[in-house]
């Protein structure tokens, strides 16, 4: 009798364990998608949060017409980021395992490193769209230059016409409202500023925008071609987030210090410990920024950071009027819902797009196959759409 029901025991102990063993699997699957849940919202409100000081800091630097050359910003700035990138960079290797590398190494063996001058030239290229959209400061107000910053896709898309890719109508739609309600934020800025001035007429006056809207215009056309040569070094190597921010850092440093010939006394001894404090508050800001916003785009893809990307300019544009009372008139306001509009269309086209193709992100996935390490950012970081991911401040 016991020997009849010893196979209906196993069976059912069997059964019993694959059922444990199940509960156990989908519990570990909830709570890894928890956890990718929680460490999104981490890196979003990061990103958002020191962003958005760094707006305001950069602002309140700029706002008076006071503001130092731009390469004396630029350089501590540049300096700064390539500090948080190394402390990164160590951060990432301290996390490695001795073992595991040497197993990776063994089984995948020699890893082809990118040369130097693929980073120079994508330095060179954020280096002048930093240059190009601060210089515009001087003669444009920040919020047009949030809202210029936004026409980011135009070069993109015509760099990309230029080389046979095609776009779907959403992408179109979603430039032209972004453009067209800048372009409504300008010129109802420049017709204020005509009805406020007491002159009869000022030349220097009339071509000061019009000097802001071609320095945004270089720094666009600079994005875009920093995007399309990151397409093309990034695809051919494998390079980690703290290694792209830290060499391109690390050359917009130099490039920094050689073109700041004779300002160094400014640098040195020209600046109020004001000024100093705010451009340290903006380098920190800038770079804590830039690191969260890196781990979102390794960790998470390119469509998540679009999104998270959306929400800080409309933070950023959102907190400028009210802590700065900046006072709009309806034209506007017409230009910032229509650039609003255009952003958060180009979301849901790029979010619709990504939902109807198989797996296009393996970052994106909600339940992957094992948790990501730290260590393991240094393989992910592949850019699937530059015009929706926020650049290198």
């Amino acid at each position: 009798m016991l020997h009849l029901d010893m196979p209906v025991i196993k069976y059912a102990m069997a059964a019993r364990c694959h059922y444990i063993f199940q509960i156990i699997s989908f519990t570990t699957r909830v709570s890894y998608a928890n956890q990718q849940n929680v460490l999104f919202l981490i890196c979003a409100f990061n990103v958002v949060v020191w962003f958005a000081l760094y707006a305001y800091f950069q602002e309140k630097l700029t706002i008076h017409g006071d503001a130092p050359p731009e390469l004396v910003v630029m350089c501590p700035q540049y300096f700064i980021y390539t500090v948080v990138a190394c402390c990164g960079l160590f951060i990432k290797r301290a996390s490695t395992r001795k073992e595991k590398c040497s197993s990776a190494r063994a089984s995948i063996g020699t890893v082809q490193q990118p040369p130097w001058h693929a980073f120079v030239f994508i330095a060179a290229a954020t280096f002048g769209s930093y240059y190009f959209s601060f210089r515009a400061l001087r003669h444009v107000s920040y919020l047009l230059k949030v809202l210029g910053k936004t026409c980011k896709p135009i070069p993109i898309l015509l760099v990309g016409l230029c080389f046979g890719k095609t776009y779907p109508l959403r992408k179109y739609t979603s430039v032209l409202l972004i453009t067209a309600g800048a372009a409504l934020f300008f010129l109802s800025q420049t017709q204020s500023r005509t009805s406020l001035s007491s002159a009869p007429h000022d030349d220097s006056s009339d071509s000061a925008p019009l000097m802001g809207v071609a320095l945004l215009t270089l720094s666009l056309f600079c994005d875009g071609l920093a995007g399309a040569l990151e397409d093309k070094y990034i695809a051919e190597f494998n390079v980690g987030p703290f290694d792209l921010m830290f060499r391109i850092s690390w050359a917009s440093c130099g490039f920094c210090a050689v073109l700041l010939g004779r300002d160094w006394m400014t640098l040195v001894m020209g600046l109020s410990q004001d000024k100093w404090l705010l451009i340290a508050l903006i380098g920190i800001c800038g770079g804590l920024g830039q690191v969260f916003m890196f781990l979102s785009i390794a960790t998470f893809g390119s469509l998540s950071t679009s999104v998270v990307g959306t929400c800080r300019k409309m933070i950023t544009v959102l907190s400028s009027i009210y802590m700065f009372e900046h006072s709009l008139s309806p034209g506007q306001l017409a230009g910032l819902f229509l650039a609003f509009l255009g952003m958060v269309f180009s979301t849901a086209a790029a979010k619709s797009k990504h939902s109807s193709a198989p797996h296009q992100d393996p970052a994106c996935d909600i339940m992957p196959q094992a948790p990501m390490e730290l260590n393991d950012f240094c393989t992910v970081h592949q850019r699937k759409d530059p015009a929706n991911v926020d650049h290198v401040v």
